[in-house]
């Protein structure tokens, strides 16, 4: 069955125009929608209004699909049915239907017989949304209601701002300029809620970062004003724009407040997002040919090795160079500390570990981590070590003893260690000291006899003083001791130590967030035989269970702002955001947690 559909219009002196379109289907549907087959714009008729179905009988029905009647032949029907040799006229909205039969097909003349109120067409729609047919009693209430808006919402804030300009706090009531603020301050700025001039200093103008460093006199710029501008490349036609529209409000580019928003609700400040930090690192060399700094992506992706800050050598002040764990760097801390052995559970170590009253093994032989390194008050890092505290249960200083005390060397004074043992001999002289009440010796841990380390029984105090400070003394096991020029001097000296407060200054670290995890799981420390080696874990073994911003299988999601912050500069006394935290299936099985 083909159906015909004339589409007639007519010109402004009366001539007819005829758009004709032909369907090969069994049914048309006629409605406001688009998607009908015959659309009518007209508002008055429903969005799908009617189906002209062509039936096998020979005849034609015409149904309303929504219950919405139509008017047929002068009648308003919801169903009709045209006989085979009969035909009819059809009214949708203002649009009148001719259906006849032609042999074996359907014709419809479609034509517009009103301009109707309700037309969707633009030149009926002013009229069918125009207030100006309904009369003057919407005119006055509505420019009442336009009044009353500007007066409270602009005049009176203006008002109320201009008065309280000068005030140093605002008394506990409602002010009415607190209807232009779009929530909240933040947790870390409720307590300026009544004072608001402490921030916005003049009207209609971005609070300026004067305003801010007033109270953040400690808080250091990210990079040189000139290298950050650089770092962000040519700026493109809509940052102009941005940037220049940005200006007139007095907020210039790297500005505070482009990154700290306020009044966003009564929260903490949120994560910065990655985007922000990889929009200038990810091919910072290109644009900055001076940095020093590595391209940096994604942390599961495009980040480099991790290069800590190695002392090379020590002294006052000690050489530090960053370099990267690829290139297996060695360090030079003063210190002669070999990790192995200490973390045995086999040799001598271990057996005089197990009889300290003060033994953490748990019943396993062998000294664990913690027997040495002690956790910070918030278990984030450790203290520093310290040797009597420490080492003095198995490293004893101890040289004498008088009745019940014992006398001991004080530790990191090199002439007090002289003048002790030149006292020594003084008192007692070079004959048997034991017999006077003196130590011959003392035990080296896991020893099962007493090693003499000051020679006691030598003819003289000189004697006594180098055997302390050479091969095999109580000083040269752990330090690097300097021997004088002249072999008759005994202005011997000691290389000061020194270990790094933080391998990474300039990222954080959470040692609390991975307390369910084995210190060995991250550090070779068991495998260590000279203090020469770099404990720090590498870049992989982070990845292991962190992935980037866009977290893989059931890996940690770690953000650039999860180790890094902004305006960070100590990261023993600051961490930054938080960005989320979770534990995972990869965690739980290495038996790590992060947050």
């Amino acid at each position: 069955m083909i159906f015909t559909v004339h589409h007639v219009s007519f010109t402004n002196d009366g001539r007819e125009i005829i758009r004709s379109k032909d369907f090969d289907q069994p049914a048309l549907s006629v409605g406001r929608g688009p998607g009908c087959d015959i659309a009518l714009p007209d508002v008055s008729v429903p969005l799908d209004h009617a189906r002209i179905t062509a039936n096998t009988d020979g005849t034609i029905s015409v149904d309303a699909v929504a219950g919405a009647p139509f008017m047929a032949n002068g009648r308003s029907v919801t169903t009709l049915i045209i006989g085979r040799g009969d035909g009819a006229v059809i009214n949708f909205g203002s649009h009148e239907f001719i259906i006849s039969r032609a042999a074996e097909d359907v014709v419809i003349r479609v034509e517009r017989k009103s301009a109707v109120a309700d037309s969707s067409e633009a030149k009926d729609s002013k009229f069918v949304f125009s207030l100006g047919k309904v009369g003057g009693k919407m005119r006055l209430p509505a420019w009442i209601l336009v009044v009353t808006i500007l007066a409270t919402l602009l005049v009176w804030p203006i008002w109320t701002w201009s008065n309280f300009h000068m005030a140093k706090s605002r008394a506990d009531t409602f002010h009415a300029d607190q209807s232009w603020s779009s929530g909240k301050l933040s947790l870390g700025h409720a307590a300026l809620a009544k004072d608001c001039q402490a921030c916005h200093v003049n009207a209609f103008e971005s609070v300026r970062d004067s305003s801010c460093v007033a109270c953040h006199t400690k808080v250091h710029d990210h990079a040189d004003p000139k290298s950050l501008m650089g770092a962000k490349g040519e700026p493109n036609p809509f940052r102009q724009v941005l940037n220049a529209t940005s200006r007139m409000f007095n907020r210039p580019e790297n500005s505070c407040v482009d990154c700290h928003m306020e009044h966003e609700g009564a929260v903490s400040a949120p994560a910065t997002p990655q985007r922000f930090c990889t929009d200038c690192h990810v091919g910072l060399s290109t644009r900055v040919k001076t940095t020093k700094l590595l391209d940096v992506g994604d942390f599961a992706k495009d980040h480099p090795e991790f290069r800590p800050s190695i002392v090379t050598s020590p002294g006052e002040p000690p050489t530090i160079q960053r370099i990267s764990l690829a290139a297996k760097p060695k360090e030079n801390t003063g210190l002669k500390f070999p990790h192995a052995l200490h973390l045995s559970s086999t040799n001598g170590v271990a057996r005089m570990a197990m009889t300290l009253p003060a033994y953490k093994g748990a019943g396993s032989a062998g000294l664990k981590c913690s027997d040495c390194h002690t956790a910070s008050a918030d278990k984030s890092t450790f203290v520093p070590v310290e040797m009597e505290k420490n080492c003095g249960a198995c490293h004893s200083l101890g040289f004498g003893k008088v009745g019940n005390t014992v006398l001991t060397l004080r530790h990191g004074d090199v002439p007090q260690t002289i003048a002790q043992i030149r006292a020594l001999y003084r008192g007692v002289g070079p004959q048997n000291p034991a017999g006077n009440g003196f130590l011959q010796g003392r035990h080296v841990p896991g020893s099962s006899s007493p090693t003499p380390r000051f020679d006691v029984g030598s003819s003289s105090p000189d004697a006594a003083i180098r055997r302390v400070f050479s091969k095999g003394g109580t000083c040269y096991d752990c330090h690097q001791v300097v021997a004088p020029a002249n072999p008759a001097s005994l202005n011997f000296t000691i290389k000061s130590v020194s270990v790094p407060k933080h391998y990474m200054p300039k990222a954080w670290f959470d040692h609390k967030a991975h307390d369910t995890s084995k210190c060995e799981s991250c550090h070779a420390a068991p495998r260590s035989k000279t203090a020469a080696d770099v404990l720090m874990p590498g870049i992989k073994s982070c990845q292991s269970c962190h992935a980037g911003a866009t977290p893989e299988h059931d890996k940690v999601p770690s953000t650039c702002s999860m180790c890094h912050g902004y305006h960070f500069e100590d990261p023993l006394k600051a961490k930054p955001a938080a960005s989320g935290s979770k534990t995972t299936a990869a965690q739980k099985r290495r038996g790590t947690t992060t947050g």
